[in-house]
């Protein structure tokens, strides 16, 4: 290919497949925050609205039957393919007879189901769902040249499902919540987020150097008959660099975005729990004998205002809410109490949102932390004024 084809061309291609992969990094990014964001409930301690990640078996009492296989299952996507042949001819006028599988036929279906979980099971819709893993069922042949195949989620797997709790009393898709199935745990789902994340955005990276080192490359060995590596290695910096900083500032206001979206989080669970404790307190009355001063305490913690405060207001506050969940085990008689029982779950239930929250909203201020005082990104932080935020440690005293 001549040179000045395929200068533009690669230089082109390049800053093509940069842009692909940072968009595919940001976007990456993006779900991992919210895939993180939602805990790991139980699926009776659930209330309308909640986004968790949810855990259970499969079943239903009227499942779909996978074409030709026969399998019970909530899920499926089938194929026939034929064997056929064809003659290619490759660069050179040589001819030869390839054989290759044509899909014939395709059929895909789906139907709500339950997942059955310790204690409860609920009702998943399969509208607007995105299967993250499936069961195949290999090839099977029908004389040699048809063949049948199929992927599915039958009944009785276990799988964890990320959505919301609807109005309903059903789990599915709400707002920008998707509603995700899959083999994996949450931490193993949102682990390979993150790590697909990081790798999308060194590929970017890798690209825009290719495309200035490359471009530099062929324009010195079209002048001069050999490559001045220097000069393409300078080339590739010379167009890394303002994508980067592009790149680097956009990671600033993502990252502060979701260190206030986070702490957003734990302000309303706080809330919630601040006014749950009240109503478990005034429940177990005659069974606590310090109710007086837990409401007192209580009270005092809820009136801080500064970052600081309320995370001290969070140690306190989670000492008397731990303290509470323990008269189940102390005084049995309160397991009668369906007022309690009720309360209890709900507690606990918030307890595990906190502690995501909390994991969560540590997890983007070190990440923030790491980009104001880390290098080559410090470069970008002072003259933006980007300085480190206090995370939210729960031992501190």
């Amino acid at each position: 290919m001549p040179p000045n084809i395929l200068i533009p061309l690669v230089f082109v291609c390049s800053l093509f497949f940069a842009w692909l992969f940072l968009f595919l990094a940001k976007r990456r990014d993006r779900q991992g925050f919210l895939y993180e964001r939602a805990p790991s409930l139980p699926i009776h301690v659930l209330a309308v609205h909640d986004d968790a990640w949810i855990h259970g078996t499969i079943q239903s009492k009227a499942p779909l039957t996978c074409p030709w296989f026969q399998t019970p299952c909530c899920w499926f996507s089938y194929k026939i393919e034929k064997k056929k042949t064809r003659i290619v001819t490759d660069s050179k006028g040589k001819t030869r007879t390839e054989t290759y599988w044509d899909t014939i036929y395709s059929e895909q279906d789906s139907c709500p189901f339950d997942l059955v979980g310790e204690k409860e099971s609920i009702r998943v819709r399969t509208k607007d769902f995105a299967i993250k893993s499936t069961i195949s069922t290999g090839y099977d042949y029908e004389w040699g040249s048809r063949r049948h195949s199929a992927h599915l989620l039958p009944l009785g797997q276990k799988v964890t499902i990320l959505g919301v709790k609807l109005e309903d009393q059903s789990f599915g898709k709400l707002g920008q919540i998707p509603c995700l199935i899959t083999f994996q745990t949450r931490e193993a789902f949102v682990r390979g987020t993150d790590q697909g994340e990081k790798w999308y955005r060194r590929i970017g990276f890798f690209f825009l150097f290719l495309g200035g080192g490359g471009t530099g490359a062929l324009l010195t060995k079209a002048q001069s008959g050999r490559v001045d590596w220097v000069l393409a290695i300078t080339a590739g910096a010379a167009l890394l660099t303002p994508f980067w900083f592009w790149s680097t500032y956009n990671r600033f206001i993502q990252r502060r975005q979701q260190v206030e979206a986070a702490w957003s989080q734990i302000d309303v669970d706080l809330g919630v729990r601040f006014d749950l404790i009240p109503q478990l307190v005034s429940v177990v009355k005659g069974y606590q004998k310090h109710e007086r001063r837990t409401l007192e305490e209580l009270s005092r913690i809820r009136a801080g205002k500064t970052i600081q405060e309320k995370i001290q207001g969070d140690q306190a506050a989670s000492r008397l809410s731990q303290s509470l969940l323990a008269l189940k085990e102390a005084y049995p008689n309160l397991q009668a109490n369906e007022q309690f029982q009720a309360l209890h779950e709900k507690l606990v239930g918030l307890e595990e949102k906190l502690a995501t929250s909390r994991r969560l909203y540590n997890k983007v201020t070190k990440e923030w932390n790491d980009l104001c005082q880390g290098f080559p990104s410090v470069l970008l932080a002072l003259p933006f004024g980007f300085k480190p935020k206090p995370f939210f440690n729960q031992h501190d005293s």
